[in-house]
C-alpha cells in the first residue's frame, strides 16, 4: 500500500515538473485565467520566476495568492505590506511584482512599507536577542530610499 501511494506522489511530481501550458504565437503560456486553481497558480509562479527573474520568490507567492483571491472576490484593489523596510530592497522587489501581477489579473495593487526609521528599539530583555540585534540595527535612509522607489 505504502509502495502505491509513494508511486502515486512520483508519478504527480513528474506530471507538475514536466507538464506544459498552451502557448500562444509569442510562445507565453496561456491559462484559463483569473482566478486560478492551485496547480494553474503554480505553473504561473514557475513561469514568473523563470521568464520574470523576480527576486525574493516568497514575497511572489504570497503576492499572487493574495491577488489571486482578490481576483475570486472580485475586489479591484489590494495593498501589499512590508514591516520593516530598512534599505528598501523588499518594498522595490514588491514593486516589481506588482508590476508584473496587474496586467495579468486586472487588480491594482498598493504598496505600503512601515519602519522606525532609527532602526531597531532598544532591547527589553534577552528574549530581544541583543547579542545579535543591537539598538540601532537596520536604520533607514528614508530620502535615499525614497530616490529608489518608484510607487511605494
Amino acid at each position: 500500500m505504502i509502495h502505491w501511494t509513494f508511486r502515486g506522489a512520483i508519478r504527480r511530481s513528474r506530471r507538475w515538473l514536466g507538464q506544459k501550458q498552451e502557448s500562444n504565437e509569442s510562445g507565453n503560456y496561456l491559462y484559463p485565467g483569473p482566478p486560478f486553481a492551485y496547480e494553474d497558480a503554480n505553473h504561473l509562479f514557475k513561469d514568473l520566476l523563470l521568464h520574470k527573474h523576480l527576486h525574493r520568490p516568497h514575497f511572489l507567492w504570497g503576492a499572487l495568492h493574495g491577488v489571486n483571491l482578490a481576483k475570486a472576490l472580485g475586489l479591484a484593489r489590494i495593498s501589499l505590506i512590508e514591516f520593516g523596510v530598512a534599505g528598501g530592497n523588499g518594498l522595490i522587489a514588491l514593486e516589481s511584482i506588482a508590476e508584473t501581477l496587474e496586467p495579468i489579473f486586472g487588480v491594482t495593487i498598493d504598496i505600503h512599507g512601515f519602519d522606525a526609521v532609527a532602526g531597531m528599539p532598544k532591547p527589553r530583555d534577552y528574549r530581544d536577542l541583543p547579542n545579535l540585534v543591537p539598538e540601532g540595527f537596520y536604520p533607514m535612509d528614508q530620502e535615499k530610499l525614497q530616490i529608489r522607489l518608484k510607487r511605494s
